[in-house]
């Protein structure tokens, strides 16, 4: 699983998680690094003591990527959050006593709650309505404590909603529509379905946090695409691309209509150079994905 000691080394906290999957393979290809993955059955980071596996893997030249975390469509309660916030209290705390070069930490949008904008950017204020979001910004806040005392390097990527082959979240979005369109033959959607929300493929989130890892970028980033789609939209694609017939079912909503899009200067001019994946083809690639799965 690891690389000889050549470099920089890079240690991913989540490794099997969705995203860990999708990263971990990008970051062993960058050259002269070691990379090290572990997963949560490997590292339970809710203990202190399994961080000493780290011991004498960390040094002033790593960094160390943490994506571990309980998502919030698995159970967005108080023990979830506890279990959160506590695993990043422990890894403050490991960090606190071993000086490494950066620290990269998994945020989320979510951090902006259900806010109403036509250009969300990494000023903007943040206002989470639910524990994961809250839990995303209070372990920023430590994770910068620490990082200022300790004169770390620190990274903080703030994803839109994440899809693509692998995504077993259930969460109100593309994969929930891709296994309802398959299981039932029908999408449920909220309201009238204008929602504006901005998605990111899977390739496209493991690309982009591998160069902004892999460089000498610090501060805070949001990690989207710049175009936004209502769900209606999205539905309407898939439409398209679906050799199954399904129907739209729509039913009322139970938050407040909110259109967000971001502005996504700043990562323009990080990776001035990046291209996106075209929004039909990354959803034609997770639908045959999901087709594929289902079969087995």
């Amino acid at each position: 699983m690891n690389k000889p000691d050549v470099g920089q080394k890079i240690i991913l906290l989540g490794a099997s998680g969705f995203l860990g999957r999708a990263l971990l393979p990008t970051l062993k290809g960058i050259s002269r690094t070691s990379v090290y993955g572990y997963s949560s059955r490997e590292m339970d980071l809710t203990s202190r003591s399994s961080l000493n596996q780290l011991n004498g893997i960390l040094d002033v030249q790593s960094t160390v990527v943490i994506l571990s975390a309980i998502t919030r469509d698995r159970k967005d309660g108080e023990e979830a959050a506890e279990k959160n916030l506590w695993m990043i209290k422990n890894i403050v705390n490991y960090l606190g006593e071993t000086p490494i070069k950066k620290c990269v930490y998994l945020s989320s949008s979510a951090v902006y709650g259900n806010i109403h904008s036509d250009s969300i950017t990494e000023e903007t204020r943040v206002s989470p309505v639910n524990h994961y979001g809250r839990t995303k910004v209070e372990s920023e806040i430590l994770l910068r404590g620490t990082a200022e005392t300790m004169k770390i390097g620190l990274l903080i990527l703030r994803p839109v909603a994440v899809f693509g082959p692998g995504d077993t979240h259930t969460a109100y979005g593309i994969s929930r529509f891709l296994r309802a369109i398959l299981t039932d033959s029908q999408i449920t959607l909220y309201g009238d379905g204008s929602d504006v929300r901005d998605h990111l493929y899977i390739k496209d989130f493991a690309l982009l946090a591998r160069e902004l890892i892999a460089g000498d970028f610090t501060g805070t980033y949001n990690l989207a695409t710049g175009k936004s789609y209502s769900f209606l939209e999205i539905a309407e694609t898939l439409e398209q691309i679906s050799p199954v017939p399904f129907r739209l079912h729509f039913q009322p909503r139970n938050i407040p209509l909110a259109h967000q899009r971001f502005n996504t200067e700043k990562l323009k001019k990080a990776l001035p150079t990046f291209q996106f994946t075209d929004l039909k083809e990354s959803l034609t690639e997770t639908f045959q994905a999901f087709q594929k799965e289902l079969i087995k």
